[in-house]
């Protein structure tokens, strides 16, 4: 087996070292003394304060690409999987797909809840019941025209 060897360090090398280092040291040094005086001498920064329609625009934007849903995830998957077993039981659904129907029930709600208050606001109550809400349900699903408001004088 051969040894490896040390390289062979000159005393040429060796000062060339030693002043880089002495000139890294001293150039860290100066770095951070400009850099304290510098920030000591700049005025504190003001904040900024935007227009309210910007924030408000901003605010929409937001709340446009958000997805925040009624129903929580896992409980729509729970109920997807239920229904899914009683057709088949190793039927696999796609995250998409979940997704997907996820939305499309919570916007049905959304129609049968405009339905129902559409149909409170002509029968002039101020409650909503169950009933109630399965009632504007149906009326939705029959595709029927939006009943007609009426004036109160």
């Amino acid at each position: 087996m051969s040894e490896v060897e040390a390289p062979v360090v000159t005393p040429i090398k060796r000062e060339r070292k030693r002043i880089g280092r002495i000139r890294a040291s001293k150039s860290a040094k100066h770095i951070a003394l400009r850099r304290s005086t510098r920030d000591e001498l700049k005025k504190p920064r003001k904040q900024r304060r935007f227009k309210h329609a910007t924030v408000q625009k901003r605010k929409v934007m937001h709340a446009r690409r958000s997805v925040d849903l009624m129903i929580p995830k896992r409980h729509m998957e729970v109920l997807a999987r239920t229904k899914m077993m009683q057709f088949k039981d190793d039927l696999r659904i796609q995250k998409h797909a979940m997704r997907l129907l996820h939305e499309g029930c919570e916007s049905f709600l959304v129609d049968c809840g405009e339905s129902t208050r559409d149909l409170l606001h002509v029968s002039k109550r101020k409650s909503i019941n169950a009933s109630i809400f399965w009632f504007g349900a149906k009326y939705h699903m029959k595709n029927l025209p939006p009943p007609t408001f009426v004036q109160s004088k």
